[in-house]
């Protein structure tokens, strides 16, 4: 009678809230312990990747599972999906021949994955394969241009784009104050008015005082202005430098 293969179960999300509701986890571990059931696996093992995006090489739980198939502790690596191994084509097929060369396989849960990955050299599922690792690379771009339209969309409008809310703002909108300092900020650099003497200005003013610090720098007037969007019409080059 054949034994059954030994196969690791390899976990991966790519965001930290993902891996601290476990949500991704759960349904990944699920979907593997089942196909492993169906498939006659004896699952050695569960590999898990928190917060790790799928275009990074290095990963301390896949390094784990390569060594385990290296030292035949196991003998296949398997997936919820092929996207869970990576979401860059030329990484996946590196990683895919990693395997290979330690004397493992890939397996995935997901239906029909597996016929792509059945025979790494086949020309035709080596197309198929390849193009699903192109829309998966495809898919996770799309993503992060649509979060960062997104970030960029809330900071003009003067919301949170990520970090701290910039100056001007608060989670609950208008911070008056800031505002008003904001518009002093604009009207001077329209006059041709230099950082340095925007910055001194507002030092002594009263109540026109920075956020997080007691004075106003050159460079914090700049920066604070670039934020909120103010295009000066004209800075000297003392400004410019």
């Amino acid at each position: 009678m054949t034994e059954p293969l030994a196969a690791l179960a390899y976990l991966r999300v790519s965001t930290q809230s993902q891996a601290e509701d476990g949500n991704g986890l759960a349904l990944q571990e699920s979907a593997c312990r089942d196909y492993a059931a169906a498939a006659d696996l004896d699952l050695v093992g569960v590999m898990t990747e928190r917060g790790v995006s799928g275009d990074r090489a290095e990963r301390p739980a896949l390094a784990q599972a390569l060594a385990m198939i290296k030292s035949d502790d196991a003998d296949a690596i398997l997936v919820y999906r092929l996207d869970r191994l990576a979401r860059d084509l030329v990484l996946q097929e590196i990683l895919l021949k990693e395997i290979a060369t330690a004397g493992g396989q890939l397996l995935s849960a997901a239906p029909g994955e597996n016929e792509l990955l059945r025979d790494p050299h086949d020309p035709t599922r080596k197309l198929m394969r390849q193009m699903l690792g192109a829309f998966a690379e495809y898919e996770k771009s799309v993503i992060a241009l649509r979060l960062a339209a997104g970030r960029a969309a809330k900071r003009a409008s003067g919301g949170k784009g990520s970090g701290s809310y910039p100056f001007g703002w608060s989670k609950g909108g208008h911070v008056e104050r800031e505002q008003h300092v904001l518009s002093v900020i604009k009207t001077m650099l329209s006059q041709g008015q230099t950082l340095d003497v925007i910055a001194a200005y507002l030092n002594r003013r009263p109540g026109h005082q920075p956020r997080h610090a007691t004075r106003w720098t050159r460079q914090m007037v700049g920066g604070v202005a670039s934020k909120a969007g103010i295009i000066p019409s004209k800075i000297d080059k003392e400004s410019e430098s």
